[in-house]
């Protein structure tokens, strides 16, 4: 099991684009992210920005602005646990299907302070 940190970053204008994950893509792990931005990315399925299958996730003070996917258009959650948004901004994320901003098929998903608006 892998562990995957990021903090203190703006991640933009990436593409995953025959893909999962704009910005990231993790499977099996513990996922943290930390004060970061991540705006204008796409992916081709699933997560805009960030896609996890079977990972615990966690986001603080993060924020998702423009993303796009066929499933959510910022973060798609697959089989996973747990996901925890804290104080995060999740704005005008985009789908083609499913969570406008967020997509979780299974597992606890955990809101706090967080503002979701415009997906």
């Amino acid at each position: 099991m892998g562990v995957v940190l990021i903090y203190g970053s703006a991640l933009p204008n990436n593409k995953a684009a025959s893909g999962d994950g704009g910005c990231l893509n993790t499977k099996l792990s513990t996922a943290t992210i930390l004060n970061c931005t991540m705006s204008n990315n796409e992916a081709r399925y699933n997560g805009g920005a960030v896609y996890a299958f079977q990972t615990v996730i966690e986001m603080q003070e993060s924020n998702f602005v423009s993303n796009t996917a066929n499933d959510g258009g910022a973060i798609s959650a697959l089989t996973t646990p747990q996901l925890l948004l804290r104080d995060c901004n999740l704005t005008s994320n985009t789908v083609v299907q499913l969570g406008g901003a967020v997509y979780c098929n299974s597992g606890t998903v955990s809101l706090e302070g967080s503002l979701l608006k415009w997906n």
